[in-house]
């Protein structure tokens, strides 16, 4: 079979922000600027965050990564109740 073509037994996997193991893919992972953007808070504010362990991070090389749901995790522990 020619390179580039395609039999009906193979999966083609296409690039995905964020990560992709054996097919199966990833949440896309967040990064410093981008929560800082959504928290509205600065960058020295949100490593207070995680280095209290009130916001999850992940450190990949030198910077940290956020997953969607963890930020999600935060601002549902943060939210007022009546």
């Amino acid at each position: 079979m020619p390179p580039g073509s395609s039999s009906a037994h193979e999966i083609r996997l296409r690039p995905l922000r964020g990560a992709c193991i054996v097919g199966v893919p990833m949440a896309p992972l967040l990064t410093t600027k981008e929560v800082c953007g959504l928290l509205r808070i600065s960058r020295d504010q949100l490593y207070k965050l995680v280095n209290t362990g009130r916001l999850r991070a992940s450190l990949v090389g030198r910077n940290y990564k956020f997953r969607e749901s963890d930020v999600e995790k935060f601002l549902d522990s943060t939210a007022t109740k009546k």
